[in-house]
């Protein structure tokens, strides 16, 4: 309708901006989908199409998956939570349509269409950061994360820089393109100061990809030294970051006010320790406690945030929160050490701080602080709700019971929920309600709904065109790929719109570039 060469310019642009718009929420990341099909159908050319299709294997595999999809609808008795699914799911089809059927994109243009998806990286860690300084106040930090949840968020950043060594490398003669390794600078700096420990350890590992690629491609020795040395160094830093925060956090002090004590300053017998040895600063959280001195002397103090444990619970949690706080400060639990409590402390306490250094440690101690109490509370199976590390194993083991009775075929496409929250009911699992959630693992994820046999579908469409078109993708989709399994060890993915989106843009659009990359070549 309007000539081969505008719809081509359309549609080039159009996945551009859904390069740019998967960033910045659903509606930047639906009206590109919705120009791509407008531009697909205008153009006409329907035979043509369906014969470029129809001898596509690579096309016919990574579309088997959204068709199961549309198959458990059969025998899913939530019809509305199924169609909601297949509705997310839609990408997984449409986009391998318009990608195989569609004029091949070419080395410079996914250059700019790379470019595209980098900018809006920017755009989105710059609204964090302002987000993070000005409006984060006293939330978790991960709520600093606007657009996405905070492991979506790392995904695209380690996808981001990927990016940005391919446009780096492919850009030679520009001088602009030294302006691309302040990008890179941006991220990290977000990665630290969010404390996104998944975009962390994925950088690390996209390093050695990348690293390793380098050092077969490039000619300069000095070069592959460096890159090497650099590598290196970043394993090894990491790695004794995390083992220095995890002797820090299981350190035991020999402080006399950490021995069990009989009697307080008042003469009152403290309360018999407790089994569970968290520790605050090397100090016994449940040891040398009189909770009746506590909680006396914390409401005489401070009567408008006032708790009590006996003879009724009232506002336990910041009744939890200053026992812990008093036992950073290597503080009995008792009415004398409540009394040496300073304004600042009782406003830390009222915000949720339960360990006085805690506004002094980077992001990352914070984090890595966090990790350790969650597996800890875990190791002594304690009430686990709201603890995104320790939750995914209850998840996990939700997940397995109930693919021990839906082995084959799953439960189908929209019961998944349903049957979450009849197994953790089950298995009597340390979680309130509202964190009765889905397994965050895609390939449990998969299996739940579709058994055995859907498992199987799945991880062919992973391996068939890796296999098929080996030889003709590249790096770039290595890293990709990389990424997206990781995430799926830890994240049911392809369950929202931002994490499906992402899989099906970059495994469609890096896959199609291969296929057609493939066809090119001569025959033997």
């Amino acid at each position: 309708m309007l000539g081969a060469e505008r719809h081509k310019l359309i549609y080039y642009i159009g996945v551009g901006l859904l390069g740019f718009g998967m960033m910045l929420g659903t509606v930047p990341t639906s009206i590109p989908q919705f120009i791509l099909l407008g531009n697909w159908l205008l153009e006409g050319r329907f035979r043509e199409k369906w014969l470029a299709l129809k001898s596509n294997p690579v096309f016919w595999v990574l579309g088997t998956l959204f068709l199961w999809h549309v198959l458990g609808l059969a025998y899913s008795s939530d019809l509305k939570a199924g169609l909601d699914d297949v509705r997310i799911k839609i990408p997984l089809l449409l986009l391998p349509i318009l990608f195989f059927s569609s004029p091949a994109i070419t080395r410079g243009e996914l250059k700019w269409i790379l470019l595209a998806f980098i900018i809006g990286c920017v755009v989105n860690v710059s609204w964090c950061l302002f987000y993070y300084y000005t409006k984060l106040g006293n939330q978790p930090i991960r709520q600093a994360s606007r657009f996405m949840s905070h492991i979506r968020l790392s995904l695209f950043l380690n996808m981001a820089f990927c990016a940005v060594y391919w446009c780096f490398t492919e850009w030679r003669n520009s001088r602009y393109r030294w302006l691309l390794l302040l990008v890179p600078v941006l991220f990290v700096f977000t990665i630290i100061k969010l404390a996104l420990m998944t975009a962390l350890v994925l950088m690390v590992l996209m390093g050695i990809i990348l690293g390793i690629y380098g050092v077969f491609k490039w000619r300069s020795s000095i070069t592959k030294r460096m890159v090497l040395v650099l590598l290196a160094a970043s394993v090894l830093g990491l790695t004794g970051y995390v083992y220095t925060a995890y002797q820090d956090y299981y350190h035991v002090s020999d402080h006399p006010n950490n021995q069990v004590l009989k009697t307080t300053p008042s003469g009152r017998a403290y309360e018999p320790p407790g089994d569970f040895p968290q520790l605050e600063n090397g100090f016994y959280v449940y040891r040398n406690i009189e909770i009746y001195e506590v909680q006396r002397e914390w409401n005489r103090r401070f009567p408008e945030d006032s708790f009590s444990f006996v003879p009724k619970t009232h506002n336990p949690e910041i009744g939890q929160t200053l026992i812990r706080y008093l036992t950073s400060k290597g503080l009995t639990k008792d009415s004398a050490s409540v009394a040496s409590l300073r304004f600042k402390d009782y406003k830390l306490i009222k915000a949720g701080v339960s360990n006085h250094l805690y506004p002094k440690w980077n992001p990352l101690k914070k984090r890595l602080y966090e990790l350790f109490f969650e597996l800890q509370e875990l190791q002594y199976s304690r009430d686990v709700s709201g603890h995104s590390l320790s939750m995914r194993f209850y998840f996990w083991k939700a997940a397995f019971h109930i693919i021990g009775n839906n082995l084959v075929f799953g439960v189908g496409t929209g019961d998944s929920q349903k049957k979450f929250n009849s197994a953790y009911r089950k298995l009597n699992a340390p979680l309130t309600k509202e964190w009765y959630l889905r397994s965050h693992n895609q390939f449990l994820a998969i299996t739940v709904a579709f058994g055995l046999i859907g498992l199987m579908v799945f991880l062919l469409s992973l391996v068939f065109p890796f296999y098929y078109l080996r030889g003709s993708l590249s790096y770039l989709y290595v890293c990709f790929l990389g990424i997206a399994v990781f995430s799926f060890l830890f994240e049911d993915t392809l369950e929202s719109q931002t994490g499906l989106t992402f899989f099906a843009y970059f495994n469609t659009l890096l896959l199609s570039m291969a296929y057609f990359s493939r066809s090119l070549l001569p025959k033997r």
